[in-house]
């Protein structure tokens, strides 16, 4: 029903038929969130499963707005009100990523993914709106990493399984599709160094474990920014902090150890062969997906052993 209401808005405004004002659609998302996290506090884990897939299943909040076709909005008026309205879905969402995220299931991580990707390619809006949108929906995913990690160095077991799998596919979309815009990534990629160092220097007893995680996942970010030449500024204070802290992984007692292990990348879960690839949505095409694993994989992972050695050596 509420997705359902917000679509109604959304197209409302598309034809300039009727516009919300901000206090209302704030109470309106504020109403669904409470809802949605009291089912998350009071329920078990199947009804849970249940609520979420309502929201960010097959039929998520993105998807459904892509249908609505927001690709010919007519004037500066309506990108605003748009523009707007998705702010406030993108606040709905830190609400309840946020609230006893013990409980999060893992279709809220991806939704991210597809929440970037429907502001990218199905949004009519000024580029300037476009990177404040895109730069809002990264600052509240690190946010929420930082949170997690940190808790994490005390409990492991409190770490979210599936959020480094979305995180991956996030960073994968926001440095293939924005490639274009250094702004954008050095803003992005310079606050996840910023939390890889911050972490650094919690004490905890998983803290180590933790610092290595956030490594591995730094490393791959900046060797995926490496693959373009307009971005090679952008990646050189991300380089020198992992130069500074480069190690070699051990795997010498795993002789079938992957791709990615050997040469301290994160490995992706249900990954075969080391590499990442894009998880399936109806976002995307299975030709999308095709492209940004080949051009971020390279030649079977070539890019990534000799980013490997472009840290190694001096």
């Amino acid at each position: 029903m509420y997705q359902k209401q917000f679509l109604k808005f959304l197209e409302l405004a598309k034809y300039e038929k009727a516009i919300f004002n901000d206090f209302f659609i704030k109470s309106f998302f504020d109403k669904l969130a409470e809802l949605l996290n009291d089912a998350k506090n009071t329920h078990n884990l199947t009804h849970i499963t249940i609520i979420f897939a309502s929201i960010y299943g097959l039929d998520s909040f993105a998807q459904k707005i892509a249908v609505v076709d927001l690709t010919d909005l007519r004037n500066d008026l309506t990108k605003s009100v748009i523009v707007n309205y998705i702010k406030n879905l993108i606040k709905f969402t830190k609400t309840i990523l946020e609230d006893n995220s013990i409980k999060n299931d893992h279709r809220i991580y991806d939704s991210l993914s597809e929440m970037l990707f429907l502001i990218t390619k199905s949004m009519d809006i000024d580029d300037t709106d476009k990177s404040d949108l895109i730069e809002m929906l990264s600052n509240i995913l690190l946010d929420f990493i930082k949170t997690c990690y940190i808790k994490a160095i005390k409990n492991y077991d409190e770490l979210p399984t599936q959020l480094k799998n979305a995180t991956l596919d996030y960073f994968a979309l926001l440095i293939y599709l924005h490639n274009d815009k250094p702004d954008l990534i050095k803003k992005v990629i310079e606050k996840f160094a910023g939390l890889y160092s911050d972490i650094k220097e919690i004490k905890g007893e998983y803290r180590d474990r933790i610092v290595q995680l956030l490594y591995k996942e730094l490393k791959l970010y900046s060797c995926w920014i490496n693959i373009f030449n307009n971005l090679k500024e952008v990646n050189k204070t991300t380089i020198s902090i992992l130069k500074k802290d480069f190690y070699e992984p051990q795997v010498s007692d795993r002789p079938f150890a992957s791709l990615s292990e050997k040469y301290g990348y994160p490995r992706k879960i249900g990954s075969s062969n080391g590499l990442w690839f894009l998880h399936p949505s109806y976002m995307w095409s299975n030709m999308f997906q095709f492209e940004i694993s080949k051009k971020l994989n390279g030649d079977k992972g070539d890019i990534y052993i000799k980013f490997h050695h472009v840290l190694k050596d001096e």
